[in-house]
């Protein structure tokens, strides 16, 4: 089997001090030094073991964003593309990946999956994640919401009939994305905590992939094109701009055939308490907040209940925060390989309820939870207590979680998995869980017309 490499020699200075100075034509030109940011490259001592190895397509994808990241704490890093489907089956025997997907990357002497999960272990390491825990929540919703712009983005090269996608993305990101960044660059220069993140490296990747899409769509958004200007002076990121670097182009025919051909696809037609009372704001069923109200009855934390809202609606410490996976992130201080790929599988069955012919994502849901999901379970249990580290995480509890909502569809799926089956159990022994399930709660019960209608209604343009 071959395998192609490319390499890229990067030349770091550690514990180097850059001075990152705003343009003259910035509205942020006329900040005194002691706002600037300086960006300290991180001392020799937290060099990562080896080099590190990433395993996917020859395109952008969803490794694009990790290439970004590495690039912007100037980590030097290998390739290799994915070209067969032999190459593809030998990462899936070998055991390489956890929920038979790439993007893989290997670092620190682990093999790591999840682009999510990924991108923090790179954020974390070399300190562009946020200062704090606060910092970070905002950060990770920041990151969330390019993030849901990008996949829009990502999918488009799959889809035969592209218009009517393209006007839903520039009407999203005009009216949705963009607004939010352009108020929080009016006077920082970076978007957390005045200092350079993750979040500030991925709104530029995003803002680049807009641009290629619609070439005057910042026109609205000073304070926006202005942060793309002091981002490409960043000197990791200056040199990933240049030509002749790991930057994939856009996906051409090339790219799409290979990603077919490799997944044989077919492209469809056209425990702290929390300061103060926690307050959810939600439909009044389950959707994307009963993960949150699992982690938080896992923690034994009161809540409040407010129905109608459009998204996930948390206040918490003093904070109003969004975007679930980040929600459950600062709840839990930090998600992991599991949790995504569990959420992976809750996000198939949340969607059901407005799908109008079910069976055939209900056989699609009961395939992938038999043959990529439980398997990984079933093995991370097969002698710890708990999925990592030897302690309750709110990977456990989405398991748990996750578990039962397949059981409501598929009454005998864990019948094969038994290790999964005793975790529930012990699951359901744990105080805060015991309480949670019991009748009276405050979990939800399986989506109703009346919610469906309900949600519709709320988010009529969406629908």
């Amino acid at each position: 089997m071959k395998m192609s490499y490319v390499h890229s020699v990067v030349m770091v200075t550690r514990g180097t001090t850059h001075t990152l100075l705003p343009s003259a034509t910035s509205p942020t030109a006329e900040l005194s030094p002691a706002r600037l940011h300086r960006f300290v490259i991180p001392p020799k001592n937290q060099t990562m073991a080896g080099k590190v190895v990433l395993t996917y397509f020859d395109g952008r994808g969803r490794m694009e964003s990790i290439r970004w990241l590495l690039a912007a704490a100037e980590v030097e890093f290998e390739e290799v593309f994915l070209t067969t489907r032999e190459q593809y089956e030998k990462l899936l025997s070998d055991g390489d990946l956890m929920f038979q997907q790439v993007p893989l990357v290997e670092i620190d002497g682990m093999k790591l999956v999840q682009t999510k999960a990924i991108l923090q272990y790179i954020a974390e390491k070399y300190n562009l994640h946020g200062k704090d825990l606060k910092d970070k929540v905002m950060v990770n919703m920041y990151l969330e919401g390019t993030m849901d712009l990008m996949e829009m983005i990502m999918t488009l090269p799959f889809v035969k009939d592209k218009q009517p996608k393209l006007d839903n993305i520039e009407t999203k990101a005009k009216e949705r994305y963009l607004p939010v960044f352009e108020k929080a660059l009016s006077g920082p220069v970076y978007l957390v905590g005045g200092k350079l993140s993750c979040a500030d490296v991925q709104l530029m990747e995003c803002t680049l992939m807009l641009e290629e899409k619609f070439p005057a769509i910042l026109a609205d958004f000073r304070n926006v094109k202005s942060f793309q200007g002091r981002m490409s002076r960043v000197p990791g990121l200056s040199k990933f701009l240049q030509p002749g670097s790991q930057r994939k182009p856009q996906p051409d025919d090339a790219y799409l055939k290979t990603v077919i051909e490799l997944h044989r696809f077919v492209i469809p037609p056209k425990n702290q308490t929390m300061a103060g009372k926690v307050v959810l704001t939600y439909f009044n069923g389950r959707g994307k907040m009963e993960s949150i109200r699992w982690l938080l009855a896992a923690a034994e934390v009161e809540t409040e209940i407010s129905c109608s809202s459009r998204f996930p609606l948390v206040e918490i410490d003093g904070m109003k925060l969004i975007q679930t996976k980040a929600i459950l992130q600062y709840i839990a201080e930090k998600i992991n390989m599991y949790s995504e790929g569990i959420m992976d599988l809750m996000e198939m069955i949340m969607m059901l309820p407005f799908v109008t012919d079910k069976q055939p994502k209900l056989d699609n849901i009961e395939t992938k939870a038999k043959e990529r999901y439980l398997p990984v379970f079933e093995k991370a249990l097969s002698g710890p207590v708990y999925l990592v580290g030897g302690k309750l995480s709110c990977a456990d509890v989405q398991l748990m979680e996750c578990t039962l909502m397949l059981e409501e569809k598929f009454p005998a799926i864990l019948a094969d998995f038994r290790n999964v089956k005793s975790f529930q159990g012990r699951m359901s022994r744990v105080p805060g869980l015991s309480k949670f399930l019991q009748p009276g709660s405050k979990r939800k019960q399986q989506p109703d017309d009346v919610y469906v209608k309900t949600v519709i209604e709320v988010l009529r343009p969406k629908f």
